[in-house]
């Protein structure tokens, strides 16, 4: 039996996958902030896409998986990654945040799963 931790790295892998096969570019993988971590960091037509993976015995159960708190964290992962990332802030990359959910071989990807306006946290940026 997977462990939770080898789970999340087969789905967060297969969600590079699907995104690297959609023209994505990937930037980073398992970025790890103070805040927490960002899955997956895209881009794709000057576009920055901050992915949110989930991993669950069905698609539906993994749409239902990521709560308020955790927008709040990846918000703040993101601002800390385009501190440490400042060109992208420069050259004006939209951010959308996405979502992408695993159920063994299924993949479904959710462009944007949320926006900015539900993230308080953009107002200080």
């Amino acid at each position: 039996m997977c462990s939770s931790y080898q789970k999340g790295v087969t789905s967060e892998r297969k969600g590079v996958d699907f995104l690297e096969r959609s023209s994505f570019s990937v930037l980073e993988q398992r970025y790890r902030t103070p805040f927490g971590e960002i899955d997956i960091v895209a881009c794709k037509n000057g576009v920055l896409h901050f992915v949110e993976v989930k991993c669950r015995q069905s698609l539906n159960k993994a749409r239902n998986a990521i709560s308020k708190k955790q927008i709040h964290r990846i918000a703040y992962a993101t601002l800390f990654f385009l501190s440490n990332y400042p060109q992208y802030k420069q050259q004006n990359f939209d951010i959308q945040f996405d979502a992408l959910f695993v159920s063994g071989n299924s993949v479904n990807f959710l462009e944007n799963a949320w926006n900015l306006d539900s993230c308080e946290v953009f107002n200080e940026f």
